[in-house]
């Protein structure tokens, strides 16, 4: 285990240690040929699709519709 005791402020002693928590699965990451990007390139695109300055609601008598 590294030390980084008074080297860093608190929070990047954190994030130091959150690596290095996760050193194995990280290594993993990068050795692999298998990505999720795919995955999380649409997930932002649903993302970005539902966010309300993009959905806008113009009233017409009782009912909506959604630009």
């Amino acid at each position: 285990m590294l030390d980084f005791s008074n080297q860093f402020s608190e929070e990047i002693e954190k994030h130091f240690v959150r690596l290095s928590d996760n050193q194995d699965s990280i290594e993993n990451a990068l050795k692999s040929q298998y990505s999720n990007g795919p995955l999380e390139g649409t997930n932002n695109k649903i993302k970005v699709l539902n966010t309300p300055h993009i959905v806008r609601k113009i009233s017409i008598t009782s009912y909506y519709v959604y630009i």
